[in-house]
């Protein structure tokens, strides 16, 4: 797929990232992000030491299944702009990759909106506190916060909206600059929780000051086991495993959002994986540690009331933590809007839905999606105004665990079939680790909230049903076609070559050089679900007879598509009919799907014409010249061309006056082909038995001269049966 015009794609220049800077950084960013600041300590406060870890080695697990099948993928071939949406596109097909992108862009929409709602609220809750009773300072805000949190919203989001429209470059700088100070941060907290010292904090939910010291590990042994609560503000009734995983399980999520620069960097082949990989270590080191070093330095009780106990018990100032919090929301954000910009050009530019098609224009310098950027913009700021955007976290949770599911099934699929072209030069994964990726993430998915997964499964169904009936036609070599192939492969060789009689049904070869709508038609009827194949012979050297064959087959091909017909086409080069119709009657078919019943039209002077120009019609005007499809054979050879037939114990169906003299025109109705009828009776004459000539035909005699003495209709068709 060209996602530019070649005059475009040299005026344009794309922007050059390494592993570091376009997979590392962002991915880490999206990974760990605020929630090991706010949610990390409460965990471990709620779950204990022992089920913390365990939560992070189930979720880490299966997104380390997800990240092997995701580098497998971003290594088999070239890789362009759009991230998951392109691989999951290019392997399942435009239906399900049209419908994934348009989820995902809406996620990364959401989310960003999300995440910057979250650094707002956070400035709000340290500078600009709401005014107690009796408490009221200069910084404090009387009354409700939503407004002011909507400001420093809106201020914040069009910051990040001018960021991401200068260009990846810019982008890049930035994140260096939030990944420094975030994980800086996180390595202060580290060190002050090692540290034994005194530290004073406010309990959450009830205001209560208190006073303590950090004792690493003295209180590994008490917070080993869970021990839930409703402390915290968070859970709305007593919390238990599968709440504190559903709260935290967005913590693992992001692992591949460094996918979405695939565009824009300079080997994505070898950065992917790279950067990928080291984020997903980079993010195992930081959350185990985070629960081991917090569950040894704080009493259960502190760890369940005090959300904001990690910035309370630094050391010297509470600031450094607190810039580590803004930067982690403001870089999230931040990632969001880039990432769901790219995934909306590379849905434009591949022109599944034609109301995106405006998003698909890239900058001339680094090919930035600007017109995206500020579409993604719009929506975000939408989202702000509304507010209330925790009863879509759910949601977006389920959106991501399915296009994970999908990332590993579009792994399995090909690894499975053994498809030739699938060979990733990333070694380490398997079809059993992107099997155990798919059932992990669908299986993670259901079990955290049925409800939502059940709106994400029909949102995305619903998508690719219309892309089915209404998309274009995408030629992406997607892996339904390889699919299909090894289910037509498996069920044909357990076809038995010789039917039972019970369900003998005509699979018919029709020699059709001069075919008219009638005759197709006739023959479309007689199959009864059988197999129709339409033969024609060109006279033509084998040698020479290549480009004469491919474009008779592509008329033969476009005719049937435009008729909506269940046939197909085979044409074949000869140097007179009758050896054309023994190579057809012998090749016509494959394993027990075989032909048993020719049809052989017979032909007069004024039958001669042009077969493919009168099939190209109406759609094409192109055809073929005459000299190659003249193939008038005398009646002797007619009789021969009988003989041939019954030696191969097929049966013989001999047609006249289908539309040939009466002038048939085929027309369209709702897309399909539609014959004129007449009420006039027609003659089916059949012959039964033994067919034995002598000297001359008496059957293609009669056949011939049957419409002069008895013009019944527009149908005269006499059939022979071996």
């Amino acid at each position: 797929m060209q996602c530019l015009r070649p005059a475009e794609e040299g005026a344009r220049t794309r922007n050059k990232l390494g592993w570091f800077a376009g997979a590392y950084v962002p991915s880490c960013l999206s990974i760990v992000g605020v929630l090991s600041f706010m949610r990390v300590p409460w965990m471990v406060g709620q779950m204990g030491v022992g089920a913390s870890l365990g939560m992070l080695l189930i979720s880490e697990l299966m997104i380390l299944f997800t990240v092997l099948s995701f580098c497998a993928i971003a290594t088999n071939g070239r890789l362009l702009g759009g991230g998951s949406y392109y691989l999951i596109s290019r392997t399942l097909g435009p239906e399900m990759g049209g419908a994934m992108g348009i989820v995902f862009f809406l996620a990364e929409a959401v989310g960003g909106a999300f995440y910057i709602v979250g650094f707002a609220t956070a400035i709000q809750t340290t500078w600009f506190p709401v005014c107690q009773a009796g408490n009221h300072t200069a910084h404090c805000i009387d009354g409700d916060p939503k407004w002011p949190i909507v400001l420093i919203s809106s201020l914040s989001l069009a910051f990040l909206g001018v960021v991401s429209f200068v260009g990846a470059s810019f982008f890049t700088k930035f994140n260096t600059l939030f990944f420094l100070l975030q994980f800086g941060a996180i390595a202060y907290g580290l060190v002050s929780f090692l540290v034994p010292h005194r530290y004073s904090g406010t309990e959450t939910e009830t205001s209560q000051p208190y006073e303590l010291s950090t004792s690493f590990p003295s209180f590994w042994s008490d917070n080993a086991g869970e021990e839930y609560s409703r402390q915290g503000g968070v859970c709305p009734s007593r919390c238990d495993f599968h709440t504190v995983f559903a709260i935290m399980f967005p913590m693992v999520t992001g692992i591949l959002e460094g996918g979405n620069l695939s565009g824009d960097m300079q080997n994505p082949a070898k950065a992917l994986p790279k950067g990928t990989v080291w984020a997903f270590v980079t993010s195992v080191t930081t959350y185990a540690s985070l629960i081991v070093v917090l569950g040894g330095a704080f009493p259960r009780q502190v760890l369940q009331t005090d959300l904001n106990v990690f910035q309370n018990s630094s050391l010297g100032t509470i600031y450094i933590v607190v810039v580590g919090i803004l930067m982690s929301s403001l870089s999230a954000g931040l990632a969001q809007l880039c990432g769901g910009a790219r995934v909306l050009q590379a849905v434009a530019r591949d022109d599944i839905f034609a109301i995106f098609k405006p998003f698909a224009k890239g900058s001339a310098s680094g090919d930035e999606p600007r017109r995206a950027v500020l579409f993604i913009w719009a929506v975000c700021q939408g989202c702000i105004l509304v507010g209330n955007l925790d009863l879509l976290a759910p949601l977006i949770t389920s959106f991501f665990c399915l296009s994970y599911g999908l990332v590993n099934l579009a792994c399995l699929v090909p690894a499975s079939l053994g498809t030739p072209n699938f060979r990733p030069t990333f070694r380490y994964y398997s079809r059993w680790t992107a099997l155990a990726g798919v059932l992990m993430n669908f299986g993670v998915m259901m079990w955290l909230s049925w409800i939502n997964a059940l709106v994400s499964l029909l949102c995305v169904a619903g998508i690719v049903v219309y892309l089915s009936y209404c998309g274009p036609d995408k030629n992406w070599g997607d892996v339904s076609q390889a699919i299909m192939f090894h289910q037509v492969r498996k069920y044909l060789l357990r076809l038995r070559l010789i039917s039972h009689d019970k369900f003998w049904r005509p699979d018919i070869l029709m020699l059709a050089n001069n075919a008219e709508p009638g005759l197709v038609d006739f023959c479309n009827n007689a199959k009864k679900g059988g197999l129709l194949v339409a033969g024609t012979v060109v006279r033509s050297d084998f040698r020479t007879a290549a480009a004469l064959v491919r474009e008779v087959t592509a008329q033969w091909w476009g005719f049937i598509q435009q008729a909506k017909l269940k046939a197909f086409p085979k044409v074949c080069p000869a140097d007179n009919l009758r050896h054309g119709a023994q190579q057809l009657m012998f090749c016509g078919g494959l394993g027990g799907l075989t032909v048993n019943t020719v049809v052989v039209p017979l032909m007069s002077a004024k039958m001669i014409r042009s077969p493919v120009a009168r099939l190209a019609l109406p759609w094409d005007e192109a055809g073929v010249s005459e000299d190659v499809t003249d193939l008038r054979l005398e009646a002797g050879e007619v009789c021969e061309l009988f003989r041939d037939v019954l030696a191969v114990e097929k049966n013989l169906l001999v047609t006249h006056n289908f539309g040939y003299e009466t002038e048939l025109q085929m027309h369209w109705r709702r897309r399909h082909l539609v014959i004129p009828r007449d009420n006039k009776a027609h003659i089916d004459v059949w012959i039964v038995g033994d067919l034995n000539f002598e000297g001359s035909c008496p059957v293609f005699q009669a056949a011939a001269g049957s419409p002069r003495r008895a013009p019944a209709g527009p149908a005269t068709a006499a059939a022979a049966a071996a």
